[in-house]
């Protein structure tokens, strides 16, 4: 794995060697920030944006977004494992001072007190957890004024009718789709 573009292009990220990590492809990152970045900003507000991974795995996603431009990151993972890896990815990288990183649980974290422009949520394929993180960042508003919120599934995956207005775009790649929401401060 390897980051695609910016400042840290073509740096490799390490990997656990977990059974429940399944890191984004470099494909599908490419396609993501490049949809980001040309349809829903422009480049020079990337710089301001602070980036929320709620299920971090190696925290390629954090990595690549700070090397494209983003001025801070907060990922959080769980696995002790996917953890470390991630920990030792920042570091080689010398990413200590952009990027926060938290060994927990995503759902008993406490969000009031932060605010995220871009927030991208891929936890582990068949997990269903997907809904009640959009749930948990609209209810503590975790969100600035206006927010892209990406969630990675597993093809087909069923997100809530609630949430669905919200949805701007969808795309699949191979056995993943990538959803793309836009919140403001009066979604609800």
């Amino acid at each position: 794995m390897k980051v695609t573009g910016g400042f840290l292009r073509s740096r490799r990220i390490v990997s656990s060697k977990t059974l429940d990590l399944r890191p984004t492809s470099n494909k599908v990152k490419q396609a993501l920030f490049n949809t980001l970045l040309h349809r829903y900003t422009e480049s020079k507000n990337f710089e301001k944006f602070r980036v929320l991974e709620p299920f971090g795995g190696t925290g390629a996603i954090s990595i690549e977004a700070i090397s494209r431009g983003a001025s801070k990151a907060k990922i959080i993972e769980k696995d002790k494992k996917n953890f470390l890896a991630c920990l030792k990815n920042i570091n080689l990288l010398n990413l200590t001072d952009r990027i926060d990183l938290i060994n927990a649980d995503f759902f008993k974290i406490n969000l009031c007190n932060y605010k995220f422009n871009f927030i991208y949520v891929d936890p582990p394929y068949n997990s269903n957890l997907i809904n009640r993180a959009l749930e948990k960042i609209l209810d503590e508003k975790a969100f600035d004024k206006k927010n892209i919120f990406v969630c990675e599934s597993e093809k087909n995956y069923l997100i809530k009718d609630n949430y669905k207005k919200y949805i701007k775009s969808q795309k699949t790649y191979g056995r993943s789709d990538l959803s793309f929401f836009i919140l403001s401060s009066s979604t609800k």
